[in-house]
């Protein structure tokens, strides 16, 4: 039997720093590939977070528009307390908005914290939240918004996302959705 020395063997040939390297990086490549579906959903989380930060401007500016342009009296309270709120949540959403987007650690606990507020918004905000805390802390999320991975996506720019056909059927899908929804609020008003 023969001693072995463990994973070194001094009697194998010198490897190079070049060999080392490209054996890192195609396991960085594969660690890539299997978690760049959960990547992309993620920062699609920061778009959403984006189009609630419009909307709540715009409902804010709604809300205040109305109290100033009266002939009467203007409620300054009222209208500085919209603002305050509007300008708070719009921002925190558009904050949460860009640090999704970028996949940034720090996305991990602000969408635990937001998310985890956002369940009591119940019935819808309460599916949209659970889903979201099940895309950060699953395994997946975990490690795509970890440090290491930050490292990983600097190492493998080549990797990106193909899009699926079922992606542009559902994407035409949610258009019909809006463009329907537009349309049944402009006949509304």
């Amino acid at each position: 039997m023969e001693p072995t020395l463990g994973p070194l063997d001094p009697y194998s040939p010198p490897r190079s720093s070049l060999e080392i390297a490209q054996e890192r990086d195609a396991e960085y490549r594969e660690i890539r590939k299997s978690h760049i579906v959960h990547e992309r959903t993620l920062q699609a989380v920061g778009y959403l977070y984006l189009a609630s930060a419009v909307a709540i401007l715009l409902i804010g500016l709604a809300m205040i528009i109305p109290q100033i342009d009266t002939d009467g009296p203007v409620n300054w309270e009222f209208v500085a307390g919209i603002a305050i709120a509007v300008v708070l949540w719009g921002g925190l959403n558009l904050y949460c908005a860009l640090v999704y987007r970028s996949l940034s650690p720090s996305a991990f606990w602000l969408g635990t914290l937001t998310s985890g507020l956002g369940l009591l918004a119940v019935p819808l905000g309460t599916l949209f939240h659970g889903w979201i805390l099940y895309l950060i802390w699953s395994e997946k999320g975990r490690r795509v918004l970890s440090k290491e991975y930050a490292s990983i996506i600097r190492a493998t720019p080549e990797v990106r996302y193909k899009r699926q056909r079922a992606d542009w059927i559902r994407l035409g899908v949610l258009l019909l959705i809006v463009v329907a929804l537009i349309g049944f609020a402009a006949s509304y008003f």
